[in-house]
């Protein structure tokens, strides 16, 4: 039995999020709950078009559950590497929270794994411990501040212990530094995303708006380039 599991049956728990940040997508814990309502599964994960491990997974934005459990599985799947912080403060902003906020959790669960940090040698991403950090400060606003972290994955110890340091700091602080608020040099995150990124949150957000309200006639304004926006309509 899983940790979450147990927690879920233990204290009768009826809805549970478990948001999994690690570079791989945690496809044993979504087989868990795939057909369970109970429990909100979130992954941001490496996809690289089913390439990356584990391949041959449900994990793509369309796999959203089954049964009583469709549409509490949301992927959030990358198709590109050098993926960094302003991709995933954008998955929070535009997936992670509204659909969290409108689920309203009674305990929040991170599978916390730092392969996604700047530094790792096999995630080839660039999160910095400023928006791990500023997601768990996110989290911490579900629940009533019923948060559990579970430390998993990293190939590289001193991104692990810097990142794990301030998941810590700001769980135990209950507030963000200064400097978690923008890019751990001080500036602030760049306001364009790889196209490849805004794919995978329209994607997903198509995949979804069946399934949660916030997400019903969404849209997205994205500067494609200086001086000209573009608008994705993610209703049908």
């Amino acid at each position: 039995m899983s940790p979450f599991q147990y927690a879920i049956d233990k204290y009768a728990l009826r809805r549970v999020l478990i948001l999994d940040w690690d570079v791989h997508h945690g496809n044993g814990t979504q087989e868990i709950f795939w057909e369970d309502n109970r429990v909100l599964y979130m992954s941001i994960h490496r996809h690289d078009d089913g390439m990356f491990y584990p391949m041959g997974e449900p994990k793509d934005y369309v796999d959203v559950g089954e049964g009583k459990g469709r549409g509490y599985s949301v992927n959030i799947p990358w198709n590109a590497t050098k993926i960094g912080d302003d991709a995933y403060r954008a998955a929070f902003a535009k997936i992670v929270m509204p659909i969290a906020y409108e689920f309203a959790p009674e305990l929040v669960l991170i599978s916390s794994g730092f392969d996604a940090a700047a530094g790792d040698p096999l995630g080839e991403c660039y999160v910095t411990a400023d928006t791990y950090a500023l997601m768990t400060y996110h989290l911490m606003s579900l629940a009533g501040g019923r948060l559990i972290t579970v430390l998993e994955g990293g190939y590289n110890l001193d991104s692990i212990a810097e990142c794990a340091s301030a998941v810590c700091e700001t769980m135990v602080e209950g507030s963000l530094r200064k400097s978690y608020k923008s890019g751990s040099d001080g500036t602030p995150h760049k306001k364009r995303l790889q196209s490849k990124v805004w794919d995978s949150l329209r994607g997903t957000a198509a995949a979804h708006e069946p399934h949660w309200r916030c997400l019903q006639g969404f849209q997205i304004e994205l500067d494609g380039m200086p001086g000209f926006a573009r608008v994705f309509n993610f209703s049908r």
